[in-house]
């Protein structure tokens, strides 16, 4: 690896330090803010990793060395929740939750005997490592890494898909609270999730182990880097996760009203005088239950 990677690994890592520290301490979407600080102190540890690994700072160091070998099965749950939070699907972390967590948990367990090892005994397996001398395990976690990063991205973008769809029911202007960028990112991170599932399956790229960090770590930095920056920007999002569950089944549910032709007539004559007198319609924060309460439906 060369002195440029490494800089740049080491310096992604501190702007990832200095984002978690921002996301922290924000107010709005408190509890989705802080998975997604989780997500980048973790990031930043995985790409100082790289440059710990690849540039032999283990031999200096060697207790340092597997701490974040599991951390490829902590980014796709943990997006996936600050999705969930972003979109009010749930409104706080839940012990549930932590079952999500569960493959990272079993793959610490597996391991945890390499962290017995003395310094000496560490360096010598993961110099063993590096030139594929390992335990076949290790080959079937490379495997499952990007299948389940894969499907967590997809369940991210069907959250993000179903939230859009929802506050177009609900909100006259949805231009500063849809989560199209969010999809957009998870699309991305398809990507690489896909390029590491081809790597770590066929080996299909015939690179060196610096080149290949490179293709993969580059863009994730970049990618998680941005997720960061736009939560950052992300307003506090008002709308209750019942009424985003609700909304999408508004047309079931009014097709069963009981609502009369002649109460129907009045509440239309009501809404259109509202409507051409007072224009509520121009105002960026008018929604449904605004409208309705004005008009005492």
């Amino acid at each position: 690896m060369t002195d440029a990677f490494v800089m740049m690994y080491v310096l992604a890592g501190l702007q990832g330090l200095l984002l978690s520290a921002f996301l922290f301490t924000r107010r709005a979407n408190h509890a989705a803010n802080l998975v997604l600080a989780v997500s980048m102190l973790a990031l930043s540890a995985d790409l100082t990793t790289v440059a710990y690994y690849t540039n032999g700072w283990y031999r200096v160091c060697p207790h340092a060395m597997g701490f974040s070998y599991p951390f490829p099965f902590l980014y796709g749950p943990l997006f996936f929740l600050y999705a969930r939070l972003v979109a009010k699907k749930q409104e706080r972390f839940r012990t549930l939750d932590l079952l999500h967590f569960a493959p990272m948990l079993v793959i610490y367990c597996l391991i945890a005997p390499v962290f017995l090892y003395s310094g000496q005994e560490k360096v010598v397996f993961l110099d063993n490592m590096l030139r594929d001398i390992h335990d076949p395990m290790y080959d079937v976690f490379e495997r499952l890494f990007p299948v389940q990063g894969i499907i967590y991205t997809i369940l991210t973008v069907k959250t993000v898909a179903e939230y859009n769809r929802s506050i177009k029911d609900t909100y006259s202007n949805i231009e500063r609270i849809n989560l199209n960028w969010l999809k957009y990112l998870t699309i991305g991170m398809i990507i690489i999730w896909s390029i590491v599932a081809l790597l770590a399956i066929g080996k299909i790229l015939d690179v060196q182990p610096d080149r290949t960090n490179a293709i993969l770590n580059i863009p994730l930095a970049i990618l998680i880097y941005a997720i960061g920056y736009m939560g950052l920007k992300q307003p506090e999002i008002f709308l209750d996760g019942a009424v985003v569950s609700a909304s999408l089944q508004e047309a079931e549910k009014y097709r069963r009203s009981g609502l009369s032709d002649e109460n129907a007539e009045e509440i239309k004559k009501r809404l259109l005088e509202v409507m051409n007198v007072e224009k509520p319609f121009l105002g960026q924060d008018i929604t449904l239950q605004k409208l309705a309460e004005r008009l005492h439906v």
